[in-house]
């Protein structure tokens, strides 16, 4: 069970280039070394139109960008969350991504910059992202969008927010969430999953780093089985939307998100799912190393434009 000679030659050249590991450096020096990842992300696309805007709730506010891919109105919306467990990375690590899926969906895309620990811990991540999809919401008619056709998505941790999300805006009978996408995503803080042990070092994400990021977001004293947590446990999936979800052959987290996509089948929720094999975590970031990066960010874009086209000609068609 191998990389992708690309990828792993990738890893090699960081190992050897003396820099520290995520996990043994301070939180500044972990959020100054994503940054300088970002030379490994490919061009830019450009798109019709980029805005940013600041969303504002009772005590604080937040950044999100807005990715327009026409001029067309009433275009379906996908809210992204960005990777860096809950400590790292902004609207700035994802903005390849996001550009790229817009393009390809017809989907208006709003990235999330969400307040980072540990100076906000849990649940401050997953407040803003509802606080977002409330705004996606009640805005969506004003930023070209439908506020009837709205999809989440994320990578790594950004798709435990976007799990979490889903149950919380059933639980508090808030926004419907149509569709959502996972990458490689971070399921189930009991770290019960023999890929916890199979891939816990070598593979670009280290099981201790991910250990890091959990400590500081989550107090030491929340229960890591509460599904607003571990998305895993998840008990009743009514009202949970369909699903893609994408994991990673050499991954610590393999195996929580590809057990996550049985149980959503087995409760009778259509859900899609690829593993990508030779990639580690992250990869879909990494589009100048290997294809599968695109394929995969591409992919995606194929199930949000597929998903919308059949929800909204059936709704046409009655």
């Amino acid at each position: 069970m191998l990389l992708d000679p690309e990828l792993a030659e990738f890893l090699k050249s960081v190992s050897e280039s003396g820099n520290k590991a995520f996990e043994i450096m301070s939180i500044d020096e972990m959020r100054q070394a994503t940054k300088r990842l970002c030379v490994y992300y490919g061009d830019v696309e450009p798109v019709h139109k980029v805005e940013t805007r600041a969303v504002k709730d009772e005590k604080h506010d937040f950044l999100v960008r807005i990715y327009h891919p026409s001029p067309a109105k009433d275009l379906p919306i996908l809210i992204y969350f960005h990777a860096g467990g809950y400590v790292r990375g902004d609207i700035e690590l994802c903005d390849p991504i996001c550009r790229k899926i817009a393009n390809r969906s017809s989907c208006i895309v709003i990235s999330v910059n969400y307040r980072l620990a540990p100076e906000e811990q849990y649940p401050a991540a997953l407040e803003d992202a509802y606080t977002a999809l409330c705004w996606a919401h009640y805005y969506a008619h004003e930023i070209g969008g439908s506020k009837d056709h709205i999809a989440v998505a994320g990578d790594s941790t950004g798709a435990n927010l976007a799990t979490a999300l889903t149950l919380l805006t059933k639980d508090r009978n808030g926004p419907k969430i149509s569709f959502q996408i996972l990458m490689y995503p971070v399921l189930d803080y009991t770290y019960s999953f023999p890929s916890h042990e199979k891939f816990a070092t070598g593979y670009f994400m280290t099981e201790e780093a991910l250990k890091f990021y959990e400590s500081q977001y989550f107090p030491e004293e929340a229960d890591r089985k509460n599904p607003y947590i571990s998305p895993y446990f998840i008990k009743n999936f009514e009202g949970i939307p369909p699903a893609y979800i994408i994991t990673a052959e050499c991954d610590p987290v393999r195996d929580e998100g590809e057990a996550y996509a049985e149980k959503l089948k087995n409760a009778g929720v259509k859900v899609v799912h690829y593993r990508f094999k030779g990639t580690m975590h992250g990869f879909i970031y990494f589009s100048p190393i290997t294809k599968k990066a695109d394929e995969a960010v591409f992919s995606v874009a194929k199930a949000l434009h597929e998903f919308f086209r059949e929800t909204i000609d059936k709704a046409k068609n009655g």
